[in-house]
């Protein structure tokens, strides 16, 4: 059911005790002014009313606004985190690194992670495993054809890759896959 906005609540409310007022006045055959003296007492509870709707609907939206801002501020304590871990990727040490891989893991598991942050973390990791990437060994620059023992490292940027990529809808290539240890992080 839709609800009424306040304003209209307001307006059909006054609306509504004009009306039986009015009608109060035709059946009683006495002046308008008496029928108001008279529903005096109904014409403040009905204020009282409305103004209980109108409260209620003003804590309503400052919850809403309120859920909002949490919402937001915890959106951006997920990003400053993301940014921290991408900042050391590539500092040594290896296990420095491997920290910051499992982190983004972590973090791609969110549901604060929308599909751009996830868009952003997989072309991290894809950054790190692809090919002509200058950061990878030299014995890893080719797709792997066969069983391969990954760094600890590209086995975390495996498991990002992958993790996005499944959040996102999609499935990471077959050679990422192998590359990964066991299922993605969960977290």
């Amino acid at each position: 059911m839709r609800r009424l906005p306040t304003a209209a609540v307001i307006v059909l409310a006054v609306a509504g005790t004009v009306a039986i007022m009015w009608a109060v006045a035709v059946a009683s055959s006495t002046t308008l002014l008496e029928t108001v003296a008279q529903l005096g007492p109904v014409a403040t509870a009905l204020t009282a009313i409305v103004a209980l709707i109108v409260g209620i609907g003003t804590i309503r939206q400052r919850q809403q606004a309120d859920a909002l801002d949490a919402q937001a501020q915890r959106r951006d304590q997920w990003w400053q985190r993301a940014q921290w871990a991408i900042d050391r990727l590539y500092e040594p040490p290896e296990d420095r690194q491997l920290v910051s891989w499992r982190i983004l893991g972590t973090l791609a598991e969110s549901e604060l992670a929308g599909p751009e942050e996830l868009a952003i973390l997989r072309a991290v990791a894809v950054r790190r495993l692809r090919p002509d990437d200058p950061a990878r060994p030299s014995a890893q620059l080719t797709e792997p054809s066969g069983p391969v023992a990954p760094s600890a490292v590209d086995a975390a940027a495996a498991q990002l890759w992958t993790a996005a990529e499944r959040r996102l809808g999609g499935t990471a290539p077959e050679w990422v896959r192998r590359l990964t240890p066991g299922p993605s992080p969960t977290g």
